[in-house]
């Protein structure tokens, strides 16, 4: 039990440190800074849902595609910090991490910046029937700083917004 209780706090650590690196996807033009972090969400649901995600062609798939969310300068060091991320994850057998019901809200925009807040929304962790939930207009994520926050930072970059790093 204590093992268990262990890796849920590991793997919620682990968690925290991938959603650090909410950003907007590297692609389309014109989207709204909240569409590129509900995009991003969208797709780390579906890393954590694949059920390959223990290969590691499919891990690098992923860190590859999540990687595009941050700046174009940050992309290759997030890539490496997502795959380590998603190899740990992958390897705790009986765990699911799912986050639901995110509303975003745009709290500021002047020019090429933005920031966008988490208004509501929940992540919930399953470990062997035991879950946890964490509601993201309450305690928000872990900046790289270490301390909570509940803001995403993002930078406009030919038409594209982009996450930056250091905050959720």
């Amino acid at each position: 039990m204590f093992n268990q209780v262990r890796r849920f706090g590991l793997l919620a650590a682990l968690l925290t440190l991938l959603l650090t690196a909410l950003a907007a996807c590297g692609g389309t033009a014109g989207a709204s800074p909240e569409a590129r972090v509900q995009g991003y969400i969208t797709d780390m649901n579906s890393a954590f849902a694949d059920k390959d995600l223990a290969n590691a062609a499919k891990q690098e798939e992923w860190a590859d595609k999540l990687s595009k969310y941050f700046l174009p300068a940050e992309q290759a060091a997030q890539k490496t910090e997502i795959k380590d991320g998603l190899a740990q994850f992958s390897s705790m057998p009986g765990m699911s991490v799912k986050i639901e019901n995110v509303k975003l809200e745009k709290v500021s925009e002047s020019g090429d910046n933005a920031e966008v807040k988490f208004v509501d929304g929940t992540m919930i962790m399953d470990i062997a029937g035991q879950k946890t939930e964490q509601k993201l207009s309450e305690t928000g994520l872990v900046s790289e700083g270490g301390g909570p926050t509940d803001q995403v930072k993002l930078k406009k970059v030919d038409g594209v917004w982009y996450m930056v790093s250091g905050t959720p």
